[in-house]
């Protein structure tokens, strides 16, 4: 959790009740039950999508790509100066259904 708290910018309280408040905070990924690890990119991407952290200006934009928990899913959000972008359009398909 401190590293989450120095990336936010808050203490380790706010995340703990970050943690509780919110049933999609990313799960722990290893560590104790008093000091759990957590993915840096899931919880960077969690940050964005709910305005604890913010892009600086003058930033190129980016696609940040997420692996789904073992599932092997890719989730893509874009990164720019305006802002994060989630969740992603889905993609579109050409052509008839069915051929």
């Amino acid at each position: 959790m401190a590293g989450i708290a120095r990336i936010a910018g808050v203490g380790r309280a706010a995340v703990a009740n970050w943690r509780r408040r919110h049933p999609h905070f990313p799960a722990p990924t290893g560590g104790t039950a008093t000091h759990p690890e957590f993915d840096r990119p899931a919880a960077v991407a969690w940050l964005l999508a709910h305005d604890k952290i913010t892009v600086p200006s003058g930033v190129p934009s980016a696609t940040l790509v997420l692996r789904a928990d073992g599932t092997g899913r890719e989730l893509r959000c874009r990164l720019d100066a305006r802002g994060f972008s989630w969740p992603p359009t889905p993609p579109t398909t050409t052509g008839s259904p069915g051929g």
